[in-house]
Parts: structure tokens; sequence; C-alpha cells
């Protein structure tokens, strides 16, 4: 079964197609569903990437330099990253147990989840160093004034 437009570039696409890639676009096109699946099924990719958004956002607004956008790209990646991780790795176990219940599994899980929160602590780190500096610039000479 083809799909979409990518039918006419591609014409062996399948929903169900299992092995390797025959072209790179198929390669872009299947990460492309993945990313937006697991977007849309999970609820923690959906507030991490609202707060990646906003993010983007303040760094407009405060004037990041060149090198402090690279750590935020790359923290937020790193994010993303782990958080993928870890919904495969949920997957996978879910998979192999199925409704049922095993120790090992809940280990591997509650690690997984272990894995994104350090990331994300670090990403808070590495924001907080960004912006607090920005934000300080701005608020200070306000509290200066009211002060006085």
């Amino acid at each position: 079964m083809t799909t979409g437009s990518n039918a006419n570039k591609f014409p062996h696409f399948s929903e169900h197609k299992t092995g390797k890639n025959r072209h790179f676009l198929e390669a872009l096109h299947y990460a492309r569903v993945g990313i937006v699946y697991a977007f849309r099924s999970e609820r923690n990719l959906r507030i991490e990437g609202v707060i990646f958004i906003l993010a983007l956002v303040m760094a407009g607004v405060v004037g990041l330099t060149r090198l402090e956008w690279v750590a935020l790209i790359l923290c937020a990646m790193a994010v993303f990253a782990a958080e993928f991780t870890n919904t495969l790795i949920e997957w996978v176990c879910d998979l192999y147990v199925g409704e049922h219940y095993h120790p090992l599994v809940k280990h591997i899980k509650d690690a997984a989840a272990g894995l994104v929160t350090l990331i994300t602590l670090g990403a808070v780190l590495v924001g907080l160093l960004l912006f607090v500096p920005h934000l300080w610039a701005w608020v200070a000479p306000l509290l200066m004034h009211l002060s006085q």
C-alpha cells in the first residue's frame, strides 16, 4: 500500500515495509513518520517541544550569542534524543512483556527515565547559565531605578 505524493517517487513505499531503505529520501520519509508518530503518541515529547519553542523565542528576545545558540540547540537535541531513547526502550519492553509485569523490565524503564531526567537536568542548568545573565541585565537597571 503506497501513500501520499511519495508513492510516485518511490513506488515500493509501504506502511508495512521491512528491511533497508533503498534511497536516502526514503530513509528521511520513514524518519519523519517515526518522529511524527512519537510526538503524537508521547505527551512528554510534546511538552519538551513546547519548552524548546519557548526557549527559542526567549533566546531571540534576549539576544543570545552564536555560541550560546549552539549550546541551547545542542542541549535541546540531547533532551529529545534521551526522550526518544526512553520511548523506544519503553515500546520494546512493552512489546516483550505485553500486559505482564516483569521486575527487570521495571528496572530497565526506570533507568531509561533516569537517563531523561539527568539529561534534562543538565539542559536546565545550561539554560540557567545562558538566560540568567541576559535577564539580569534587563532586571538590574529596573531594580536600581525602583530603589531610588
